[in-house]
């Protein structure tokens, strides 16, 4: 979804994926308050039911259906007072898994839009904190040193005041995983042109950034007209940048969308491979955590109905001979000092008797194995979206 207001108010997560068939699923992943009760799930699973679509008419409403999905969001009552303002931007994130033959087999590619830095407040409809909202909204991604940022400009604002550089230079002093993408050259004024030249060509000295890149989307009207697709304002977009100066009397690799892919790809690569030796020493450390933890529960995981009700027999008569002593006063463990011996070998006898008669329980419902460990999720993301920062 796009238009002139802040359109994106909460994570928008699209992951493509190749199949044989062609498909969409939108779902929201619920992140606030995700220790809240049982109750409050449910309540949640009732706001929003997962959509999926097959057709190529109905992947024509999926901006809808997003835009349906993040008001579900912010009109949410988190707190349950009807009198609460409604949020303006939320940690709650749209899902859209979109699969089909024309995404590359290898590798499954996720892009993440987050909502445009803002200085100011629509006293009207957002929140007086909106500003904070949003960069307390961006500060995982910024962190997550596995993001590749892209950080969307205007060309034609001052690049100095741009907020969004400052944040992912206090999280990526270096610029390893950032990229700054002008937008809207053809707003830059008559004759200002050379100040963002400068800046194209010496992206080191001005911005100390390995990489910078200039696109042209789609106006407002063709988004909301819907008059001219995307491969035609692909096509438009390269002719634009080879014929307009100054643009045509620089390093072509600069412009356009096609370029930007290619070296999002580069760089993409090169932060995996940077990034890997890290990752696995990270699943190798929590690899052995987990086994620290599985030896401390002791033995080998039970793996089948025989082995359970063995370990339930061993741990009941241990169990058994520990309460006998017990009861006894002759061990180490604490008596009652209550009942008789006869009330005593009852109850000996009644706990035996249903500890050894276990041919009728179901070993799985005896004991099972501890949980697995949970997994490690490895993701690499990045956007080119609107006027914002995408990670």
């Amino acid at each position: 979804p796009s238009n002139s207001q802040i359109s994106t108010k909460c994570p928008v997560e699209m992951q493509m994926r190749f199949s044989q068939s062609k498909q969409a699923i939108i779902d929201i992943q619920w992140k606030h308050h995700q220790s809240s009760s049982q109750g409050s799930g449910v309540h949640r699973h009732k706001l929003w039911e997962e959509r999926v679509l097959r057709t190529a008419e109905e992947w024509k409403e999926i901006p809808n259906i997003i835009r349906q999905a993040q008001q579900v969001i912010l009109s949410r009552n988190h707190h349950g007072n009807q009198d609460e303002p409604q949020s303006t931007v939320a940690s709650d994130v749209i899902s859209v898994v979109l699969t089909g033959p024309m995404y590359p087999k290898q590798q499954t590619l996720t892009l993440v839009d987050l909502p445009g830095l803002v200085q100011m407040h629509n006293a009207m409809t957002e929140s007086p904190t909106v500003s904070k909202e949003i960069v307390n909204l961006l500060e995982p991604y910024l962190e997550n040193p596995h993001c590749l940022l892209v950080a969307v400009l205007p060309a034609n604002v001052d690049y100095h005041n741009a907020h969004v550089l400052q944040l992912a230079a206090q999280h990526d002093p270096l610029a390893d995983r950032t990229i700054p993408v002008w937008t809207k050259p053809d707003l830059i004024d008559k004759g200002a042109e050379q100040a963002m030249v400068d800046v194209l060509q010496n992206a080191k000295s001005f911005l100390n950034c390995r990489n910078v890149h200039m696109v042209k989307c789609r106006g407002q009207a063709a988004l909301d007209e819907a008059s001219t697709s995307l491969v035609n304002a692909v096509q438009q977009e390269e002719n634009y940048f080879l014929r307009t100066a100054p643009w045509k009397a620089l390093d072509p690799t600069l412009f356009g969308t096609n370029n930007l892919r290619k070296k999002l790809v580069q760089i993409q690569a090169r932060l995996i491979a940077e990034s890997l030796p890290q990752i696995l020493a990270d699943m190798h450390a929590q690899l052995n955590l987990a086994r620290q933890q599985l030896a401390a529960l002791g033995g080998k995981p039970l793996e089948t109905a025989g082995e359970r009700r063995q370990f339930y027999q061993s741990t009941c008569s241990r169990l058994l001979t520990q309460l006998k002593t017990s009861l006894s006063g002759k061990g180490g463990g604490v008596a009652t000092g209550r009942g008789t011996s006869t009330d005593s070998d009852g109850a000996i006898g009644s706990f035996s008797s249903l500890a050894h008669n276990t041919n009728s329980l179901n070993g799985s419902n005896v004991i099972s194995a501890p949980p697995p460990p949970p997994p490690i999720v490895v993701t690499s993301r990045m956007d080119g979206g609107g006027s914002k920062l995408s990670s």
